[in-house]
């Protein structure tokens, strides 16, 4: 039981989350359910399973490369592979494992060529990222933005959905803020907050495991740059809502707030991470789940 426990941690289980993006076309089509026939669920559903196969095998990789300097972190240190819970020659063989699990779920799917060039792609920038991008600023957060749109029109094609174009641009511009947000929250994890001298993990993150990238960007750029995003993507959700339906248009205020909610709490609790911010209030978690339920209810009852 022990041993399940670590390997649930290293796979890094809660940010499957992230691949609910996967499910966006399917979901959003609405038409009264008319797309959610048998074929297309099964195949979405193997699909998202396959994803987040390939993103332990990432998250994986990444701690394996990352091992020494997280060993140094004041939290990650307790990641399995940092702590020794998990060796790297064992972690490099669940990892390769993954990823022909990878292989057959998309097979098993009959997933077209499209999805899995998806799936190839993904894994291709996360490496790429991994060993080395994350430190050039501006395509550090372009990379991160695109892994966020590859589940999307990697749900578009397992399921036979062409992507709505304004659904396309609302998550490319979250993509971003989301992005542009992280980076803020790490840097502002680096920075003595206030006149008190900095606490041990705060010289600690400054001096050993701060990324190279942060030294690149101020607070004041990334600020602006997650107020621009956001705002086009409040924008882009707004066309989106009128192409499908007038009533669509009445989330547009809930979308807002969540917005406003989100910030508030990375701005006061978070690292930065989108799932561990979304997890550091229940209240956010609550307006999600009362978003998306407003969404169904219009979607697949209304319409």
């Amino acid at each position: 039981m022990k041993k399940l426990k670590i390997y649930l941690r290293l796979f890094r289980i809660k940010h499957y989350i992230k691949n609910l993006l996967i499910l966006f076309p399917l979901f959003f089509s609405g038409g009264g359910g008319k797309h959610l026939e048998a074929g297309a669920f099964f195949t979405t559903f193997i699909g998202t399973i396959a994803f987040n196969s390939v993103s332990s095998a990432i998250y994986i990789i990444n701690d394996i490369k990352d091992r020494k300097q997280d060993s140094m972190h004041p939290t990650k240190r307790k990641r399995p592979i940092a702590s020794g819970d998990v060796s790297v020659q064992e972690a490099k063989i669940i990892s390769l494992l993954l990823l022909l699990l990878t292989g057959g779920l998309l097979y098993a799917a009959k997933a077209e060529g499209a999805a899995c060039f998806c799936c190839v792609i993904y894994l291709f920038i996360n490496l790429a990222y991994s060993f080395g991008l994350k430190n050039v600023p501006i395509l550090d957060i372009t990379l991160l933005g695109a892994g966020y749109l590859i589940r999307v029109l990697f749900g578009g094609f397992l399921a036979g959905i062409p992507v709505s174009a304004w659904l396309f641009l609302t998550v490319l511009c979250v993509s971003f803020y989301l992005g542009f947000g992280k980076r803020k929250g790490e840097l502002e994890g680096c920075m003595d907050r206030g006149d008190n001298a900095a606490s041990l993990e705060s010289k600690v993150c400054q001096q050993i495991v701060m990324r190279p990238v942060l030294e690149k960007y101020t607070l004041s750029y990334l600020d602006n740059h997650m107020n621009l995003c956001l705002g086009l993507g409040v924008v882009f959700y707004s066309l989106w809502a009128m192409e499908k339906s007038i009533i669509l248009v009445y989330t547009v205020p809930l979308v807002l707030f969540i917005c406003m909610k989100y910030d508030l709490v990375l701005t006061e609790k978070a690292d930065g991470d989108p799932v561990n911010t979304i997890f550091a209030s229940k209240s956010l978690l609550i307006l999600l789940v009362l978003y998306i339920g407003i969404i169904a209810f219009i979607l697949y009852i209304l319409l």
